[in-house]
């Protein structure tokens, strides 16, 4: 695998601007925003001084939500109870009784087991020379 450098240059398959090392060595005004879990974990992170951090950040620890340092969230809402998505079977109960639906099942059933017409097929189109297509 090839190594491609990046310094002074570009990939070759970027269009972008070109890089410069000078441009990585410029020093850039930062802030560092400290967030503390439910748990007692405290940990920072950095952000551009322009940014605007956000209010909550994962804890790397154990991934719980974390909000910055002297913040308080508030809970996330309970899931609802009691709910739960309806089923084909709930739907069709809804619009026919169960009289209906054994109607049904047994004209469905019917159509299956009555035997095929014996309606004649069209032949196949053929050429001049006998073969189909």
């Amino acid at each position: 695998m090839v190594a491609y450098s990046t310094c002074g240059g570009r990939l070759p398959w970027s269009k972008g601007p070109t890089l410069h090392a000078l441009d990585r060595d410029v020093p850039v005004a930062k802030q560092v925003i400290r967030y503390c879990c439910p748990r007692g974990h405290e940990f920072e992170r950095p952000f551009a001084a322009d940014a605007d951090p956000p209010v909550e950040w994962d804890c790397p620890q154990h991934g719980s939500r974390s909000p910055r340092f002297g913040l308080v969230l508030a809970p996330l809402p309970e899931p609802r109870k009691g709910t739960r998505s309806k089923t084909h079977k709930d739907h069709l109960d809804e619009r026919r009784t169960v009289t209906e639906l054994q109607q049904l099942l047994d004209e469905a059933l019917a159509d299956r087991t009555k035997p095929h017409d014996e309606s004649p097929v069209a032949p196949a189109p053929t050429n001049s020379h006998g073969q189909i297509g």
